[in-house]
C-alpha cells in the first residue's frame, strides 16, 4: 500500500532534481561561451519557477542541489565535489544564499498573490450575494440564494437555519447537522467550530445570521477536514456571508412588516368608512320608519285611508331598504372570506336572467327590458350569486334613471366569454367616479339622496372574478351608463343542460 507522505516525498524530489538537470543542460550549453556566474544564473531561475510553480520545499531543494551540481559539473576540478580556488567557494556560498532568499521572497509573494486573488473573489461574491438577496421576493427564495452562495464558498451540503414566527429555531434538515450546536449558536450569537472557542472539536462550522436584537438563524457548512493558515480568513468570510444574509432577512421583515401595518391601515380606514356609510343608511330608514309608525300610533283617527296606506308603503319600503342593505353586508362579508366555496351547476344565462326581470316586474319595476341572443352556450356557475349581481346592477340604474327610461339588459357570446350589459338613461358618472367605481362603500353622483351604502357594485365585482370573469363600466352616447360583466364558459357543453333559472 502506498504511503502518501512517502509519495508526496518522491514527488518533491523528482521536481527539484529535474528543475536542477534542466538548468545544468542551460549551463552546459552556457559553457565556454559565458562566465561561471552568467552559469549560476541558469540554476537561479530554476530556483525561482520552482518557487512560483510548486512552493518553498520545492526552491529550497533545489537550491541544494544547485549548488552541488554547479560545484561538480563546471567549478576546477570539474566532475569532483573538490574546489580548486577559495574564490569559488564564496561564488557558490552567493548562489546558495541568493537561491535561499529569492525562493523565501517567491514563495511570500506567490502566497499573498494567491491571497489577493482569494480576497479579491469572496468580495466579488458578497457583491452578487448582496445583489441577489435584494432582488429575493420571499423568505423561500432568500434561503434558497443563502444555501447557493454557500456552496459555492464552501461546498456541497450546508444548510441554512432561519427561526420560525414564534422565535424558535427550526430543527436542521440536512447531513450532519448537530440541533444542539445550531441552537446553541442561535441563542449564544456566537460562531463555534474549528478554530474557535467554542465546541472546536465539531467538522462543521456554525454562525448566527445576526439580526438587531436576536438571531434570525443559523449558518452552517463544512469546516476543511485538516488545520490550515487560511481557516480563519475562510472563518471570517462565513461571517460576512451570515452579515449579508441577516441584513436580507431584517430588510425582508421589515417590508413584510410595513405591508402588514398598511393593510391594517387601508382595513381600517375601509372598516370606518364603511361604519360611517352603514350608521347613515340605516338611520336614515329607521327615522323615516319611526315617524311613519308614530304618526300612525297618534294621529291614526285623523288620517284618511290613503294617508295611512302611504304611511305603511313608506315603512314597508324603508324596511327593505334596510333588509337590502344587511344583506348585501352580509354577502360582501362572505364573499371576502376565504373559505367562499362556489355551487357551480349548469345553467342558462337567458334563464337566469329571465328569472330576475321576471322579479323585478313582480315589484312593480316595469321598466327593465331583456334582449337575450338565441343558442348562448351554457355556463358553469353558481346561479342564485349570478343572479344576485343582475338585481344589484339593475338596482342601481333603477335608482339612477330617470323614472320614464327604460332599463335595457342584453346578453351576447365571443369566442371564450358570455357578456351581459344592463344599462339606462340617467345621469352616468363622472372621470373622479370610474376608478372607484367598484370600491367597497363608495356611492356615486346622486346616491346619497336616494340610498344605498355603495356595497353593490362590490359585490357584483367579486361574484364576476370568482367565476373568473370581469366587470366594468362606462358612460353611454347619448347620456347614460352601461354595465357590463364577463362569465367564461367550456368548449365542451353537457350533453343533458340542467335549468339554471331559480325564483
Amino acid at each position: 500500500m502506498r504511503h502518501p507522505g512517502l509519495w508526496n516525498g518522491f514527488i518533491l524530489c523528482l521536481r527539484a532534481l529535474a528543475a536542477a538537470v534542466l538548468a545544468t543542460a542551460v549551463a552546459w550549453i552556457m559553457d565556454g561561451a559565458y562566465s561561471l556566474a552568467s552559469q549560476a544564473m541558469a540554476y537561479l531561475l530554476a530556483v525561482v519557477y520552482c518557487a512560483f510553480r510548486f512552493g518553498r520545499r520545492e526552491a529550497m531543494l533545489t537550491s541544494a542541489i544547485s549548488v552541488v551540481a554547479l560545484n561538480f559539473f563546471f567549478i576546477p576540478p570539474r566532475y569532483t565535489l573538490a574546489v580548486a580556488n577559495p574564490d569559488y567557494l564564496i561564488t557558490l556560498a552567493a548562489l546558495l544564499l541568493v537561491s535561499m532568499v529569492v525562493s523565501g521572497l517567491a514563495t511570500r509573494l506567490k502566497v499573498e498573490s494567491a491571497q489577493a486573488q482569494l480576497r479579491e473573489r469572496r468580495a466579488r461574491q458578497l457583491h452578487a450575494l448582496a445583489n441577489n438577496l435584494a432582488a429575493a421576493e420571499d423568505e423561500s427564495a432568500l434561503r434558497a440564494i443563502s444555501t447557493q452562495a454557500l456552496s459555492e464558498a464552501f461546498g456541497p451540503d450546508p444548510a441554512v437555519l432561519l427561526a420560525d414566527a414564534s422565535g424558535e429555531l427550526e430543527a436542521g434538515t440536512g447531513h450532519g447537522i448537530d440541533a444542539d450546536a445550531a441552537r446553541w449558536t442561535f441563542q449564544e450569537r456566537r460562531s463555534i467550530g474549528p478554530m474557535t472557542k467554542y465546541w472546536p472539536e465539531l467538522d462543521r462550522w456554525y454562525t448566527p445570521l445576526p439580526g438587531n436584537e436576536t438571531a434570525l438563524g443559523v449558518a452552517a457548512v463544512a469546516a476543511p477536514s485538516q488545520v490550515t493558515a487560511g481557516m480563519e480568513e475562510d472563518l471570517r468570510h462565513l461571517e460576512a456571508i451570515a452579515r449579508q444574509i441577516g441584513l436580507a432577512l431584517q430588510r425582508e421583515q421589515l417590508a413584510r412588516q410595513a405591508q402588514a401595518a398598511a393593510l391594517e391601515a387601508r382595513t381600517e380606514s375601509l372598516r370606518n368608512a364603511l361604519l360611517a356609510s352603514i350608521s347613515h343608511d340605516l338611520r336614515t330608514p329607521l327615522a323615516a320608519i319611526v315617524g311613519s309608525a308614530t304618526t300612525l300610533s297618534g294621529q291614526r283617527e285623523q288620517l284618511s285611508e290613503a294617508q295611512q296606506s302611504e304611511l305603511l308603503r313608506n315603512i314597508e319600503d324603508e324596511a327593505m331598504q334596510m333588509t337590502a342593505t344587511a344583506e348585501n353586508i352580509l354577502q360582501l362579508a362572505r364573499l371576502s372570506a376565504d373559505e367562499t366555496r362556489l355551487r357551480r351547476d349548469w345553467a342558462s344565462i337567458g334563464e337566469i336572467i329571465g328569472t330576475v326581470v321576471g322579479r323585478q316586474r313582480r315589484r312593480g319595476d316595469q321598466r327593465v327590458m331583456a334582449r337575450v341572443n338565441a343558442d348562448l352556450p351554457l355556463v358553469r356557475v353558481d346561479a342564485v350569486l349570478i343572479e344576485q349581481v343582475l338585481a344589484n346592477l339593475i338596482q342601481n340604474a333603477l335608482r339612477h334613471a330617470p323614472g320614464a327610461e327604460p332599463i335595457e339588459i342584453s346578453a351576447s357570446a365571443n369566442s371564450a366569454h358570455i357578456l351581459v350589459c344592463v344599462a339606462d338613461r340617467g345621469e352616468g358618472f363622472g372621470t373622479a367616479d370610474e376608478a372607484l367605481l367598484f370600491a367597497k362603500s363608495h356611492r356615486g353622483r346622486g346616491a346619497l339622496a336616494q340610498g344605498g351604502a355603495g356595497l353593490g357594485l362590490a359585490i357584483c365585482k367579486a361574484i364576476a372574478e370568482l367565476h373568473g370573469g370581469s366587470i366594468q363600466a362606462r358612460n353611454r352616447d347619448g347620456g347614460g351608463a352601461l354595465f357590463e360583466f364577463t362569465l367564461p364558459f367550456a368548449e365542451e357543453q353537457p350533453s343533458l343542460p340542467q335549468s339554471g333559472g331559480r325564483d
